[in-house]
């Protein structure tokens, strides 16, 4: 788990607009165990970045 955890925190150095969030409750499917929460963070980025370009 420590590469996988090590390679997400580096995705924001290796790509445009990426932003690394850790989400302390997640397991494996943070999208189907609180969908709500995710639905929001996601639509939140999109806000940020898209009216951004």
């Amino acid at each position: 788990m420590a590469d996988f955890r090590q390679i997400a925190a580096r995705l924001p150095e290796l790509l445009t607009d990426a932003r690394h969030l850790e989400l302390p409750w997640a397991g494996h499917l943070p999208s189907l165990e609180r969908p709500a929460v995710v639905t929001d963070l996601l639509l939140g980025f999109l806000r940020e970045t898209v009216s951004a370009g």
